[in-house]
């Protein structure tokens, strides 16, 4: 239901929907790039990692995912380094040709999981500095209005 009123959108909120977040660990945005491909399928599949977390992540990708397929990724992370791991379907979404997948992670070798611990490791470093960095920026506007 909206209206215009004096060259401004309204909307009416008729209905909303509470989702509980159900997860252990903070996700942070990533644009990496990998494959995947089923156990029983000899073919990788590409596909592009849109956020990780210490168990888990969200992919996307043209190639179907069913909830409780199982998968083997390999992601190309930043610096050059490689990651392996297997991974548990979730939650599939399509929207416009391409599947979003919510993985749990359930396997990781040694090398791989020292890999992808330093990578978490280093966006919240990162998460960090930009909010060490606004709230210093926050401060010095109250201090400028005072």
């Amino acid at each position: 239901n909206i209206k215009l009123v004096s060259s401004s959108i309204v909307l009416k909120i008729i209905n909303v929907q509470k989702l509980d977040n159900v997860r252990k660990h903070k996700r942070y945005e990533v644009n990496l790039s990998g494959s995947f491909h089923k156990s029983d399928d000899m073919y990788e599949k590409y596909i592009i990692v849109n956020n990780v977390s210490q168990n888990g992540m969200c992919i996307i990708t043209k190639d179907k995912l069913c909830r409780g397929d199982n998968i083997e990724i390999s992601i190309k992370c930043s610096d050059g380094c490689f990651v392996s791991l297997e991974c548990a379907v979730l939650w599939v979404t399509r929207t416009e040709g391409n599947y979003f997948c919510g993985l749990s992670i359930t396997y990781m070798d040694y090398r791989s999981k020292a890999i992808y611990r330093s990578l978490i490791k280093k966006l919240q470093n990162k998460e960090q500095r930009i909010t060490h960095k606004l709230q210093e920026g926050a401060n010095i506007l109250l201090k400028v209005k005072e």
